[in-house]
C-alpha cells in the first residue's frame, strides 16, 4: 500500500515492503525482474543534440539524500524543461515504461500550450540517454533528484508544482 508522508514543506512517497513482490502461485517474483522482462527500455529516440535550450542535467541523489560524485554525466539524469512565460504551475511529467524524453516531448509541449504550464520531462536511468539500469531503487532515485532540482534548484513551492506519472 502507498503511503504519502508530510514533513512540513517536504512529502515523500513511501511503498510498503509487500507491494514490491507478488504471489502468482508458486515462487514469489521480484516486480522490477517482472517489468524489465515485460516491458523493456526502448532504443533511444534522442541525442543530447535533440533539444537545445531545453535538455537540462539533473544531479542524482542516493535514497538517503545524499548528492552521488560527480564526475561525469553518468551521475546525473537527463531533463526537459519547458518553460511558458508567465505560467504559475509546474508539471513534473514521469513518462511511462515504453517512452523515453524523445517519444514523450510531444506529449509536453501539448501540456505546455494547453494548460499554460512549465513542464519538466524526467528520464529514467537506462531509458534514452541516461546511463545506468532501470530498477525500482534507480526509478526512486530519480524521482527524489527530479523533485529536490524542483524545489532548490528551481525554487518552485509545492503549492505550485503537479507531478504526473504514467505506469512506472
Amino acid at each position: 500500500q502507498d503511503m504519502l508522508q508530510a514533513q512540513g514543506n517536504r512529502v515523500e512517497c513511501m511503498v510498503a515492503p509487500s507491494a514490491l513482490c507478488t504471489d502468482v502461485g508458486g515462487p514469489v517474483f521480484r516486480m522490477s525482474l517482472a517489468s524489465t522482462l515485460l516491458f523493456p527500455a526502448p532504443k533511444p529516440t534522442y541525442s543530447e543534440r535533440s533539444f537545445p535550450g531545453e535538455l537540462v542535467w539533473i544531479p542524482l541523489h542516493a535514497s538517503d539524500g545524499t548528492r552521488k560524485q560527480l564526475e561525469s554525466r553518468l551521475e546525473s539524469i537527463p531533463a526537459v524543461l519547458l518553460r511558458c512565460p508567465n505560467a504559475r504551475f509546474l508539471v513534473v511529467y514521469f513518462h511511462s515504461n515504453g517512452e523515453d524524453l524523445g517519444t514523450c516531448y510531444p506529449f509536453g509541449l501539448s501540456l505546455r500550450s494547453l494548460l499554460e504550464v512549465h513542464v519538466l520531462l524526467v528520464e529514467y536511468p537506462g531509458y534514452g540517454i541516461c546511463s545506468g539500469t532501470c530498477s525500482e531503487e534507480a526509478l526512486a532515485d530519480a524521482a527524489r533528484s527530479a523533485l529536490r532540482f524542483v524545489l532548490r534548484d528551481l525554487r518552485r513551492g509545492l503549492d505550485d508544482v503537479i507531478v504526473v506519472g504514467r505506469s512506472l
